[in-house]
């Protein structure tokens, strides 16, 4: 364990010294332990968690997405600027007069008007979500079920610089589908190269065979819109891999956004 003598740092009445001392009355030991103790507060990364069908962000954050957030504790249990920061966003953005509680936005169904509400809850979900990325602090998002197919819509939108969109540096789709009511948006990705892209935005798809809510099948349909996407397969069913493929993933985040991370 490293000490350091503190001299030179005046307080003056907080009861904080670090808040109180200026840097010019400081000594360089002390400079250097104020820099590194503000890093901790700038450098952290952060992933947006999207829960699932029937849920919210609050029971995900505690109980859905236990596993990774177990695998990235394991994996930074020091904290610090290592350490990956997780942050929820709930279910209510994309509420309508025809969304079910807990859903992104309503089942959809032959009719064709209940098509178009369900398209427009979508886009309702979709803006609140790119409005949260705006706010700057979100590396990347990791979404489960119905939270994977918004966020790929997300992904898809930031890839070809659609407006409104949001640059993000990564997406994780835990299960999910193709998204219908965005056949346009996703076929038009898929047909541009990625090289011709506004945006090279990795993307990790994990799926599973035993999953009964959205066959892999269409998990890897929607993983091949993206061209050069990863998939990482496991046996947890529907819900998230469990806590050692969710390591792999947030080893693949790492790659992703090295600054702060073991592999910078």
């Amino acid at each position: 364990m490293l000490c350091l003598k503190i001299q030179g740092c005046v307080s003056r009445g907080s009861g904080d010294p670090f808040l109180e001392c200026s840097l010019f009355m400081m000594t360089p030991s002390i400079v250097v332990f104020v820099l590194l103790h503000l890093s901790v507060v700038f450098a952290s990364r952060r992933i947006l968690l999207l829960h699932g069908s029937s849920s919210s962000s609050g029971v995900f954050m505690a109980r859905g997405a236990a596993n990774i957030l177990d695998a990235a504790s394991t994996a930074y249990h020091d904290g610090g600027p290592h350490a990956w920061q997780f942050v929820g966003l709930d279910w209510d953005l994309g509420i309508d007069e025809v969304t079910d509680y807990g859903e992104w936005w309503t089942s959809i169904n032959a009719e064709s008007i209940r098509l178009e509400k369900a398209t427009a809850g979508g886009d309702k979900a979709i803006a609140g979500i790119e409005a949260r990325l705006r706010e700057g602090d979100i590396n990347g998002i990791v979404g489960h079920g119905q939270g994977a197919i918004v966020a790929s819509v997300v992904a898809a939108r930031a890839a070809l610089g659609v407006e409104g969109s949001y640059p993000i540096q990564f997406v994780v789709c835990c299960g999910g589908a193709f998204p219908t009511p965005y056949d346009e948006l996703l076929t038009r990705l898929a047909a541009t190269p990625p090289g011709l892209r506004s945006l090279e935005l990795p993307t990790m798809h994990c799926l599973s065979t035993a999953d009964e809510v959205f066959p892999s099948a269409e998990g890897e349909r929607l993983a091949e819109c993206f061209g050069d996407s990863e998939i990482l397969w496991h046996d947890g069913g529907s819900a998230l891999p469990p806590k050692p493929e969710c390591e792999e993933v947030i080893a693949w985040c790492d790659r992703i956004v090295t600054t702060g991370s073991k592999y910078r």
